[in-house]
């Protein structure tokens, strides 16, 4: 089944997928992001309750013009920012930042720029936005109350916009609503942005639409009353996912969406992979280390049981981040066997690391450089990629001689 959240969840789950540092978290990563799951539990079983609608924060009045003029006379980074979250706030370059008006629940930057947009909880039902470049003041954008289930937000302009899914920019924010919405760039202003036919966009973003122009969309599940016929073709495909798992067969439930022209890029990630199993009523059988369980749950989660990181959910399996050479997607594709690496904007593709039975998990982070590091675990041993672009440029050629 699909667990349907409160605005809120998705306003802070959102932004845990805000780092590739994410894909091998530690435990207070872990923690804090199966406390949101936990809550997004508690929230479908919880009674509806109607709270008093409160007031947005009135904030100083600042046009695109301003903004845009703000913007340039921010000092360049000198050198690639290293950030690392922590439960309230995150660092750079190991120089810790807290906000005073509130817990920083979610954020998103770009390493090569330096450049933040953070969400600031400074109420129950209410938010700000703000952007900063790293060391330097930030600045507030937006401020925002939930209303029901949706959240409505006011920007520094005069701009008002509504969603139920806040997603953290590194230089703004946007708001979504299923297939469509509308993003708030500091010094750019305000524009829509709408889904190709079938698809939403994705609850998690691992990687950053302001840097990128990228944004990640997932084919639509209708809800539809089972009967006979759709017994058969939910089981075809189920087949397809467990073919698409075992990289028999391709199944691209996931594309990125190239906000600035509208083109979309295929990922070979299948929708069905994102799901964990549950189980309860366990008991011993008569066959050693094997439980018969009477119950089985199974949901969109980004931990399975054992509190481990599901690595089959796209959230682990599908980054895409501004480097040095440019935005890069990194993905997890041919079932379990492939890690990808395109370059976004030429749409060049090559498999840099490949394992017939299966690779356990990657992770990224970034060289001082800005070159990108890809890590993997492959089977007993790790292998390393030092320099992505390099490596898939490397394999380009070498299919070329073939």
């Amino acid at each position: 089944m699909n667990l349907k959240v409160k605005p809120l969840i998705p306003l802070l789950a959102l932004t845990l997928a805000a780092s590739p540092a994410l894909a091998d978290p530690n435990a207070e990563q872990v923690q804090l992001l199966q406390l949101l799951q936990a809550l997004s539990k508690q929230q479908q079983i919880a009674p509806a309750a109607i709270p008093a609608s409160p007031a947005s924060v009135e904030l100083p009045p600042m046009s695109e013009q301003q903004q845009a003029k703000l913007y340039a006379s921010w000092p360049k980074s000198q050198s690639v920012m290293f950030f690392k979250r922590y439960r309230d706030g995150f660092a750079f370059n190991g120089t810790r930042h807290i906000d005073p008006d509130g817990q920083i629940v979610a954020y998103q930057f770009d390493s090569v720029t330096g450049d933040v947009g953070y969400v600031v909880k400074n109420g129950d039902d209410s938010a700000l936005i703000k952007v900063m470049r790293a060391g330097g003041e930030p600045v507030s954008l937006a401020s925002g109350v939930l209303s029901g289930d949706i959240w409505k937000f006011k920007t520094v302009s005069g701009k008002t916009l509504a969603g139920d899914k806040i997603i953290p920019l590194s230089r703004g924010f946007m708001l979504g609503r299923e297939s469509t919405g509308f993003s708030y760039l500091f010094g750019e202003g305000l524009r829509s942005i709408a889904a190709p036919d079938g698809f939403d966009f994705a609850r998690f973003q691992n990687g950053d639409m302001a840097s990128t122009g990228y944004l990640l969309l997932e084919r639509r599940q209708d809800d539809q009353r089972i009967t006979g016929d759709q017994d058969i073709d939910s089981l075809i495909g189920t087949v397809k996912s467990l073919g698409s798992l075992l990289g028999v067969t391709k199944k691209e439930d996931y594309l990125l969406l190239n906000t600035r022209n509208n083109t979309t890029l295929p990922i070979n990630v299948s929708i069905e992979d994102k799901n964990a199993h549950f189980y309860s009523g366990c008991t011993p059988s008569k066959i050693k280390y094997v439980n018969q369980c009477r119950n089985m749950a199974s949901f969109d989660s980004l931990f399975d049981q054992n509190g481990r990181p599901n690595q089959t959910h796209y959230f682990w399996r599908i980054q895409w981040m501004n480097t040095a050479d440019g935005p890069l997607l990194v993905a997890q594709e041919n079932g379990l066997r492939d890690i990808t690496v395109t370059h976004l904007k030429t749409t060049q593709r090559a498999t840099v690391l490949n394992r017939t039975l299966g690779i356990a998990s990657f992770e990224t982070n970034m060289s001082e450089n800005g070159k990108l590091r890809i890590s993997a675990q492959m089977g007993f041993s790790r292998e390393t990629v030092d320099d992505a672009f390099a490596s898939m440029q490397g394999k380009l050629t070498e299919q070329q001689k073939i």
